[in-house]
């Protein structure tokens, strides 16, 4: 309360000096302006909107050559104020061209057409109006499992966006495994539409195509390529899966998002097909049929599976900022609470008879200066297990590598994969506290680089689990883009193991699964 009192004192000390014409400083001047923007806000009658501003750029901005920037301006930029100009230009391209609902598919090399060498290194090209076709890379696209062995991926991507800024998005997706001599191909057709702020998405996929186990794919098939072949650890677990998806998510209101899909699967059982590895360990490969401490074996027969989910997410604090017009979400405004069932439909075309519910919490808390606790939280249960396959039961994101690519407030370091996948209830929680100073960054130039330090403890919570904490300390943000850890796991109290990880920043993998290739 002083402090509101005493900038809105200083605003009025500043407005008092501009009206008798006196010079303010920086400060004052700073103050006032957000004592107006406040009070905009405030005759606006929406307390949601804690930023909204116009501007625009003069045509003949950009027109002024050197000799005329030289005679308003004593002294030269340096060379890291030019690099900095560089930057901020590109930014200011990139939010044109989304502003214009742009795809931003502008090619990263210069060269425009195809070229031979596209064949392998892939390419972006414009093939109309708003819309660009991508072809990615084969060789970002070839890894190794015990099911396929060498296998890629060739991958496309078109999209297009419309005048009224809705975008059409086609994945077409082929793979060979040649171990295995088999080929798989599937489809994916996405229409976004609506406000920026409040968009939806329409979504329909199908095909023939392999799969991890666990749905959210916890093992990075970068990662598992090179635990297989140096380690002999074959952590990836694959089923086939022929099926037809369809999903709808948008927005009942600003705050309340709604998700609804429908899948039919005819899934198949598979097996390890190769034994190949570079380093050989003095070890045999483990069966694709991961081991788990609540069901004694994992296999399956061939069968039929269709299910129904439906989410809510709400965001009840959410703020927004309105630029030119333009409204958008203030994403860590508000932590958002979820609610999700999905229901296996026991029919004529499928044999899965099961339901589950589950409820959950994720928010960042600014504490203290610069201080930030991420917070992710989920409880459920099964409701009904009468039919159910290994599939279909809740699995979590576990780590057993050395490497990080997962989002790191979303997934635990040291749990098994699949040991304590559950088909009855369980509880979940990450949480990751990055400090401003702790103990490297006690050091300036270190402090200065970028570098943040971070400390986390997960628990899980199921009938098997024991109790299951880990806990752990990280140097994040290396150099732009690794992020190292240290953790220690425990169960009922008792310590169970220590380990050491090297991975990716915590800015490329927080937000989703962005940072990714191949499957």
């Amino acid at each position: 309360a002083k402090q509101i009192e005493q900038k809105n004192k200083t605003a009025a000390q500043a407005q008092q000096k501009l009206s008798s014409g006196e010079e303010v400083t920086r400060k004052e001047l700073r103050k006032l302006v957000n004592a107006y923007e406040k009070q905009e806000l405030e005759n606006t009658g929406n307390p949601q909107v804690i930023e909204n501003y116009n501007y625009s750029v003069d045509s003949l901005a950009a027109n002024p050559d050197s000799a005329f920037w030289a005679s308003i301006r004593p002294v030269p930029l340096s060379s890291r104020e030019i690099s900095g100009y560089h930057k901020m230009d590109s930014i200011a391209v990139v939010e044109k061209q989304e502003a214009e609902g742009d795809t931003l598919e502008t090619n990263k090399r210069k060269k425009k057409g195809f070229h031979v060498e596209d064949i392998i290194l892939g390419n972006n090209y414009k093939v109309g109006e708003r819309a660009y076709l991508r072809y990615f890379s084969p060789l970002a696209e070839l890894n190794f499992n015990t099911v396929e062995g060498y296998n890629f991926n060739l991958r496309f991507r078109y999209r297009k966006t419309f005048e009224n800024k809705s975008r059409l998005t086609l994945l077409p997706t082929f793979r060979y495994g040649f171990s295995s001599r088999n080929f798989y191909g599937k489809g994916k057709v996405n229409y976004a539409y609506g406000p920026q702020a409040s968009r939806g998405n329409l979504s329909i996929e199908g095909g023939k195509f392999v799969r991890q186990i666990n749905p959210q794919n916890p093992i990075h098939p970068l990662v598992n390529t090179f635990t297989t072949l140096l380690l002999q650890s074959n952590y990836m677990k694959l089923y086939q899966s022929g099926y037809v998806r369809i999903d709808n998510s948008g927005y009942i209101t600003n705050k309340l998002k709604y998700g609804l899909g429908l899948e039919w699967q005819e899934r198949t059982n598979l097996q390890n097909t190769t034994n190949h590895t570079w380093i050989k360990q003095g070890k045999e490969y483990t069966s694709n049929d991961p081991s788990n401490a609540e069901l004694a074996d994992t296999s399956f027969p061939f069968h039929q599976s269709m299910t129904v989910n439906a989410s809510l997410e709400y965001r009840p604090w959410l703020k927004f900022r309105i630029r030119n017009g333009r409204k958008r979400a203030i994403n860590g405004s508000s932590p958002t609470f979820a609610i999700r069932y999905e229901k296996g439909l026991n029919t004529s075309i499928s044999d899965t008879d099961f339901d589950r519910l589950e409820i959950g919490f994720n928010h960042d808390f600014k504490l203290g200066v610069r201080g930030i606790l991420d917070v992710d939280v989920k409880a459920g249960q099964f409701l009904n297990t009468n039919t159910t396959y290994f599939m279909d039961f809740q699995h979590f994101a576990g780590n057993e590598s050395p490497f990080l690519f997962n989002n790191p407030v979303g997934s635990y370091r040291l749990l098994s994969y699949y040991n304590y996948s559950t088909s009855d209830k369980y509880v979940s929680l990450l949480a990751q506290y990055q400090f401003r100073k702790f103990l490297v960054t006690q050091i300036p130039i270190l402090r200065l680089t970028g570098v943040k330090e971070l400390a986390f403890i997960g628990y899980l919570g199921t009938p098997f689990s024991e109790q299951y904490v880990e806990v752990g300390y990280g140097i994040d943000n290396l150099f732009r883009i690794l992020r190292l850890e240290a953790a220690a796991s425990f169960q009922d109290g008792q310590y169970q193991g220590f380990g050491l990880k090297i991975g990716v920043a915590t800015s490329l993998t927080r937000e989703g699964d962005t940072f990714s290739f191949g499957m």
